[in-house]
Order: structure tokens, then sequence, then C-alpha cells
């Protein structure tokens, strides 16, 4: 059975952090984790330039998105899943403001929770660990919603706008790296 890991968070994440994930991004791979994640801009693209195609599942809002298409083995279109209508449900029921002002954000929401579940949107899939970048830790951002799926199910969330958590993941990579 695989396992699966999220590496999300917000496009301004700091140059330092992107290179802790990145870190954490190729010691999980190489320890056999599928590397989740959405395409954006920032800690998001650390999965789409630096995890291997064979490595990770990258979940987009529309074709095209920066510069990514659906190609059903590495880089998936969230339309173009039988669980569509259930990832908008759950992104919906996550969402703060329970309703969404444009397509875009319904889009990009929903792909949120694939980054969370997969393409089938089974909670059997679902990721261990999500590991994301927000500014103070906050619950804020596109990054919200996948925070607030993953705490639905019980995922642990490791979110390194938090000095202490991201203490904790620091002495990981370390101690990984010894191993």
């Amino acid at each position: 059975m695989e396992q699966y890991i999220t590496i999300i968070g917000s496009r301004t994440t700091p140059p330092a952090i992107l290179e802790l994930m990145r870190q954490y991004a190729e010691i999980s791979y190489k320890q056999g984790f599928i590397i989740r994640s959405g395409g954006a801009a920032g800690a998001d693209h650390i999965v789409t330039k630096y995890v291997p195609a064979p490595y990770r599942e990258i979940y987009i809002p529309w074709n095209d998105f920066n510069g990514l298409r659906h190609n059903g083995t590495d880089i998936f279109l969230w339309t173009k899943s039988p669980k569509k209508v259930n990832a908008t449900a759950t992104a919906i029921e996550c969402y703060h403001n329970k309703e969404f002002l444009k397509p875009s954000h319904k889009a990009l929401h929903s792909r949120n929770m694939m980054q969370i579940f997969g393409f089938n949107m089974d909670v059997n899939e679902k990721s261990e660990a999500v590991i994301c970048w927000t500014p103070n830790g906050e619950l804020i951002g596109g990054t919200r919603s996948a925070i607030v799926a993953a705490n639905k199910v019980d995922i642990p969330v490791y979110n390194l706008g938090d000095i202490t958590t991201l203490k904790v993941i620091i002495q990981s990579i370390r101690d990984l790296k010894e191993e």
C-alpha cells in the first residue's frame, strides 16, 4: 500500500523554508513516500521541481496552471476525478466563508482536498502528514482549507510558520540525514 505526504504552503514561503521542504521531500520520496502538492508557486513548486514523476502527485485546478497539464500519471486535473463532487463538497465544508466567490476559487479549493485524499478522494489513501508553511503558522489562504481537511481526519500537520514546529522538523531532517 502506498504512503503519502503532502507538502504545500503559501506562494510567499521564505527561501530557507523552501530549502527545508526540498530536503524533507527528498528524504521522504527516497524512503518510498509519494509526495502530493498543488503546482502553485512557492511551497508547491518544491514538489513540482525536485520530486521525480514516479514519486509525486500534483493536483491542478485547470490545465496550464503554472504551465502544468493533466497527464494522468503524476499531474492530475481535479475535474477528471470520478469523485470531483466529493472534493468540492469537502472544500466547501472546510472553507471559512462557506461559499466560493468565483469558479476559480472552487477549483483551487477542490484540488486542495485531493492534495490530502488523492485523486479518488479516498480516506484510506489519505496523506500520512502535511508539511506546510503559512505566515506565523496561521490558518490562512488556500493552505487553510487543506489544513482543516487534514485536521478533520487526524492527519498530523507540521506548519513551519510555527517556530516550535520548525525546530522539530529541522531536527528531524538532521536525524534522517545521519541514518
